[in-house]
């Protein structure tokens, strides 16, 4: 009993403690305006200065090659919202490109190094629009309807038209549309779907067939092949031997000659392998049955048709090349490699790695010798 009453009153003495250091929400000048909240400690103006700079580290990311060889685009924060710059050598200054109120993504439309497609959103609302972003005038053409949500998917070889995740026509099921680079609003249907979740993937080069992948669960894809010109889809079948009827597939690419696509599934095993799976027949090559660790990015050269992919190896990234026949380690600063994407002349792997103990940094890889540089800091 003794025990029990002097818990009761330890209790009441720490509730009257914390009770005590309990302002009003509309005591905390540090709350933001759009967040209500309700016996909320105030947060103390020194920890939040403490905080600051960590709140404020300035990372950079990835954003693809310009087509003319000359440099890269990188996302990096501009004020309170992430903008495009153009970086031309590594260690080189960062030239803004974009100066919008919302945060911006994208990158050059292929064959023109005068314009971009960006990709924005209001008010983080992820209704994301998309738009033209012309580099002679600076200024931004909206491409898409203004009101649904639209999302990026592989652009042409030519640059004159992408695919493109809308939701525009009953703002709930996400399409398939082709849309033009040049005139706004322009949209195509290519694939209506009904309470599924289907993704572009990757385009073949001559701009004729389009992988895709339907989401259900991490657990759980279906991918698939559509005939641009026909518009009909043709499933990719499992391996045979599959050990489970529900079969995930990570990331699908298009062979260069558009005959095969290089895939990561855990159709074997606990792992996501890769494999080269033959389009006519389906009969699946495994690359790389001693990793053991999941394939999470594939990227193919369109150049020269080589294979650039990462495997997560104990949370860190191991990055390989696959040339067709070899494939060989490529020794990465320890990290997270993403973003991949071979330059023009098929010469260089551009990349984004975020370290441990440094913030995102934007990354060449020479194929040749495999060096790794910096570009931006």
């Amino acid at each position: 009993m003794r025990l029990t009453r002097m818990m009761a009153f330890f209790s009441l003495c720490l509730s009257l403690t914390v009770s005590s250091n309990i302002l009003r929400s509309d005591d905390d000048p540090l709350r933001p305006p759009a967040i209500a909240v309700e016996n909320v400690p105030a947060v103390p103006p020194e920890l939040a200065e403490r905080l600051r700079q960590y709140d404020n580290v300035r990372s950079a990311t990835f954003q693809g090659w310009s087509p003319d060889g000359n440099g890269m685009v990188i996302q990096t924060r501009f004020g309170n919202t992430g903008q495009l710059h153009r970086v031309y050598q590594p260690g080189g200054r960062r030239e803004q490109i974009t100066f919008y109120d919302e945060p911006a993504a994208g990158g050059f439309i292929p064959e023109s190094s005068e314009a971009l497609l960006v990709s924005m959103s209001l008010g983080g609302n992820e209704n994301f629009q998309i738009y033209r972003h012309d580099l002679a005038t600076g200024r931004g053409t909206l491409m898409t309807d203004g009101t649904s949500r639209n999302e990026f998917g592989p652009v042409s070889e030519d640059g004159s038209w992408l695919l493109v995740v809308s939701n525009r026509r009953n703002q709930r099921d996400s399409d398939i549309f082709r849309m033009s680079t040049t005139a706004p609003y322009e949209y195509q249907e290519l694939m209506q779907v009904e309470n599924e979740f289907w993704v572009p993937e990757d385009l073949s080069l001559d701009g004729t067939k389009v992988l895709l992948n339907m989401y259900v669960s991490i657990n759980e894809t279906y991918p698939a092949v559509l005939d641009l010109e026909t518009l009909e889809k043709t499933p990719i079948p499992p391996p045979k031997g599959a050990t489970s009827e529900k079969v995930a597939f990570g990331i699908v690419r298009f062979s260069k000659d558009g005959q095969a696509a290089y895939v990561c599934t855990d159709a074997r095993g606990e792992f996501l392998e890769l494999a080269a799976i033959d389009l006519e027949t389906f009969e699946y090559t495994w690359l790389a049955e001693d990793i053991e660790w999941d394939v999470d990015g594939i990227i193919v050269d369109e150049v020269t048709g080589h294979v650039a992919f990462t495997v997560n190896e104990d949370g860190a990234t191991r990055l390989y090349l696959y040339d067709g026949e070899n494939r060989r380690s490529i020794d990465t600063p320890l990290g997270i490699v993403e973003g991949m994407e071979f330059s023009p002349d098929g010469t260089q792997l551009g990349c984004t790695i975020a370290r441990p103990d440094e913030p995102a940094d934007a990354y060449s890889i020479d194929i040749a010798s495999g060096d790794v540089t910096r570009w931006t800091f």
